[in-house]
C-alpha cells in the first residue's frame, strides 16, 4: 500500500535486530519483502540500520561486526541507501556520550565502514539485484525469508561450490554466508559474498572466515572491487579454486573473468 498509494521516490524500512543478551533477530523476512516491493514498483530501496542501544526495548549497542553484518547484508541484497538510526530519548545521540560529549566506539566503526560502502557503492549503484541466496555453515539452517544457495543459483553456472574453510565443527550462530547476484545495463554479471558471522562486543577481525570457491575451469581470473581503495583488483584462479578471507560481517563485490566495474572514475 505504501508503495502503490503514496508512490514514493524510495522504499525504505527499519528493523533493529541486535538484542541484549547477545541474540540477533532474523532480518530476512522484512529485508526481502522491502526488496521485492521496491523492485515491483521500480523504486530504489534503502534501509535504516540499528546504531543505538535501548535497554527499555532490549536492544544492545552494535559491535563492529554487528554493524558491518547489517550493512553488508543489505548491500548484498541490492540496497543502495543506508541510514543510521542514532537517537534514543533515553540516551540522546547514540554515537556521542551525553555525559562526556565524547564519540562512542560505534562512531568510528561507522566512519570506517562508510568509506568502504562509498568505494563499492561506485559500482553497486549501477547494478540491478537479480537474486539473493543463503549458505549456512555446519549444522546451521537457512532462516525464514531467504532461499538456500545451490550450484546454479542466480543463473550462475560457473560457481561449482562454496565452502567455509574455517567453520567450527559444531553449529555456530551466524557462521554463514549471504550471496547476492547482480547485472549491469549490458547484462554483465556480478556477485557479492558476505560473511554474516558477528557477535556482541566482537570485532570484525575476530569473526573472519575463509571461503573457498570452486569455479568452472574456463574462469582464470576474478575481478574484485577493493573496499579499501575503490579500485579494481585482479585475483588469479589456481586450478579452478579461489580463496577469500572476509572479516566478520563483511562482503566482497566480484566479477568472474574480468576486473572491469561500471561507475569507476576514469
Amino acid at each position: 500500500d505504501f508503495a502503490n498509494i503514496m508512490d514514493p521516490d524510495v522504499v525504505m524500512y527499519d528493523a533493529y535486530i541486535f538484542r541484549e543478551g547477545g541474540a540477533t533477530s532474523n532480518p530476512f523476512p522484512t529485508l526481502g519483502t522491502a526488496r521485492r516491493v521496491a523492485q515491483e514498483v521500480a523504486k530504489p530501496y534503502w534501509t535504516f540500520v540499528q546504531s543505538h542501544s535501548d535497554a527499555r526495548r532490549g536492544y544492545r549497542m552494535p559491535s563492529e561486526s554487528d554493524l558491518r553484518m547489517q550493512v553488508f547484508a543489505h548491500l548484498t541484497s541490492g540496497y543502495t541507501g543506508i541510514g543510521y538510526f542514532t537517537y534514543e530519548d533515553q540516551q540522546g545521540p547514540a554515537m556521542v556520550s551525553n555525559a562526556t560529549l565524547e564519540r562512542r566506539p560505534i562512531y568510528y566503526h561507522a566512519a570506517r565502514l562508510n568509506q568502504e560502502v562509498r568505494h563499492i557503492g561506485q559500482t553497486l549503484r549501477f547494478l540491478t539485484s537479480t537474486a539473493v541466496h543463503y549458505l549456512p555453515g555446519r549444522g546451521n539452517r537457512v532462516p525464514a525469508g531467504v532461499t538456500a544457495w545451490r550450484p546454479g543459483a542466480g543463473n550462475n553456472t560457473a560457481i561449482k561450490s562454496i565452502v567455509i574453510e574455517n567453520a567450527n565443527e559444531a553449529s555456530v550462530d551466524w557462521q554463514d554466508l549471504l550471496i547476492g547476484f547482480f547485472i549491469d545495463d549490458q547484462g554483465q554479471e556480478y556477485f557479492m559474498i558476505t560473511n554474516l558471522w558477528h557477535g556482541q562486543e566482537v570485532s570484525a577481525a575476530e569473526r573472519a572466515l575463509t571461503v573457498t570457491l570452486t569455479l568452472d575451469p574456463g574462469v582464470r581470473v576474478v575481478g574484485r572491487l577493493s573496499r579499501t581503495t575503490g579500485q579494481p583488483e585482479t585475483l588469479l584462479v589456481n586450478d579452478g579454486v579461489l580463496r577469500l578471507t572476509l572479516p566478520g560481517g563483511t562482503g566482497d563485490l566480484l566479477r568472474l573473468g574480468s576486473s572491469r566495474f561500471p561507475g569507476l572514475a576514469r
